[in-house]
């Protein structure tokens, strides 16, 4: 990595131990996965995600708010969803995943960290086989495709999670090459239009160095 333990800003990226805490708590049965919520007008946040133009009384489930969290970004979905798991059970997936660096409250982590997530998701260590490929399902043929998963070969599965804030643009993820890799690019204190042109040109660089190793899964 390079400065693979340098701290940025996790933007969108925080969605992810969310969406696992969400999975996590249906397997240990505190959650019902397919128990709806209805949408509270003080629920909204504006931003990405469709669900904020929905009106107050609409109903989705839990389990849609976490494929809305990984195919729009959905703010309104993590804010949802945050406020449901509490701060403690996001926490808590954020520290038996050994994302070190990773702070819910502050929005931070590392390239690190991210790259921890995505291997121990898809070995099978923070969810259920079943509930992995579910959250890699939602991550999949994303709102965002332009960015990492644009440098990387058409017809080849990209799973992968987006973020944006002022002058920081990331996108992470696993390629499903013939040898799988993650990988994560993150940025801070970009300009957002050099960073859009520059994205696919390294995920193309990472997938042309990657595909020629052996993979770890």
């Amino acid at each position: 990595g390079v400065n693979d333990s340098e701290i940025f800003p996790a933007a969108s990226l925080i969605k992810l131990p969310v969406m696992a805490a969400m999975y996590r708590q249906a397997e240990t049965g505190n959650l019902n996965l397919d128990d709806k919520e209805t949408l509270k007008k003080l629920d909204k946040v504006s931003g990405s995600g469709s669900l904020y133009g929905k009106p107050a009384g609409y109903q989705v489930t839990y389990r849609n708010l976490v494929e809305l969290m990984g195919k729009q970004s959905d703010n309104t979905a993590f804010n949802i969803s945050r406020k449901l798991l509490g701060d403690e059970k996001i926490n808590d997936v954020i520290r038996s995943t050994g994302m070190v660096d990773t702070s819910l409250e502050e929005n931070e982590t590392s390239l690190r960290d991210i790259g921890v997530f995505f291997e121990e998701l898809m070995k099978g260590n923070i969810v259920s086989a079943n509930a992995r490929d579910e959250i890699l399902e939602s991550l999949t043929d994303t709102i965002y495709e332009d960015w990492l998963a644009a440098g990387i070969p058409d017809g080849v599965r990209v799973a992968h999670k987006y973020g944006r804030e002022i002058h920081v643009v990331n996108d992470a993820g696993i390629v499903f090459s013939d040898n799988p890799f993650v990988i994560v690019i993150m940025s801070k204190g970009v300009v957002e239009k050099e960073a859009d042109s520059v994205f696919p040109e390294l995920s193309k660089l990472v997938f042309d160095t990657e595909t020629n190793k052996t993979s770890d899964f």
